[in-house]
């Protein structure tokens, strides 16, 4: 059966094409979902195969797919973070109630508001009295919105830092090249023939101490905290990823040891957004 759904996910990641400026891109979200899957308890794995019907890497791309669609809108504004004006802290703009009456984050355009949103509605077995509709949609937010939030390109600091994204000039054999698209598909800059399987067996090496260190945080009493926690390594990665790629780069020369600057900083974000993605819904599920 395993075989079955990664040969699936592999034509997935065929069909879908090139990489989509929106997101990690189709070979960035369908290794972090493979990767999580793998360190999914028994019971978490069991109950996401009972309200998604797939595996998680099926619907890794789904929130990208269907972000343009009407019935979508309110779910479709997850995809990033930014931070403060002093580019040092997340931010967290707004609060508002949820249809089960209880406070919650919504902050407009961040994955860290939806990633609370799914703790507080799904966490403690209140997941139980909640159509099975209503769990899967929350699930699909996470498989997407956790690993898009440590993408290097989907943290947004104020213009006094760093350009916006859409102007950071540099070019791909002297023609201009996107930079938010260029983190985007990092996982498989200059890799040919990169299967999932090839993938996480390549990079997901990391030790069960290490591991345990990138899940801390939403343990604590304050959730609201915890996940702001995880937002501030999400911004130092992002600025490692400015200093790596300074503007005026040539993608088509970068020398090999930049090269490797490139691939140690995403995998290492795939890496811990699948990691935490695992951890949200194991604990989700935690009995």
């Amino acid at each position: 059966m395993r075989t079955k759904c990664l040969i699936l996910t592999l034509c997935l990641v065929a069909v879908m094409g090139p990489q989509s400026a929106k997101a990690w891109g189709t070979v960035g979200h369908h290794c972090a979902a493979y990767i999580a899957e793998q360190h999914l308890t028994p019971e978490a794995k069991e109950k996401c195969r009972y309200y998604l019907q797939h595996t998680l890497s099926y619907y890794a791309m789904w929130m990208d797919r269907w972000r343009g669609i009407k019935q979508f809108e309110a779910i479709n504004n997850g995809h990033s973070i930014r931070t403060t004006n002093d580019g040092r802290k997340i931010t967290w703009e707004a609060f508002t109630s949820s249809t089960m009456g209880d406070a919650i984050a919504t902050p407009p355009g961040r994955a860290m508001g939806h990633l609370y949103n799914a703790l507080n509605e799904l966490g403690g077995g209140k997941y139980k009295n909640l159509p099975d509709s209503v769990v899967r949609q929350r699930l699909i937010n996470m498989i997407h919105y956790v690993p898009d939030m440590h993408c290097p390109s989907h943290c947004g600091f104020p213009e006094k830092f760093y350009p916006p994204t859409s102007k950071y000039k540099i070019t791909r054999k002297g023609k201009w090249a996107n930079y938010h698209s260029f983190w985007d598909g990092s996982p498989g800059f200059m890799r040919k023939n990169i299967t999932l399987k090839k993938y996480a067996e390549m990079v997901d090496v990391v030790s069960p101490k290490e591991s345990k260190k990138w899940q801390k945080g939403l343990e604590k009493r304050d959730l609201r905290a915890g996940i702001g926690s995880w937002g501030k390594g999400c911004i130092q990665r992002a600025k490692e990823a400015y200093e790596i790629i300074p503007q005026g780069t040539d993608l088509a020369k970068m020398p090999k040891e930049q090269q490797k600057q490139v691939h140690d900083l995403a995998d290492r974000a795939i890496l811990v957004g699948a990691y935490r993605l695992a951890y949200v819904l194991n604990t989700i599920f935690k009995e």
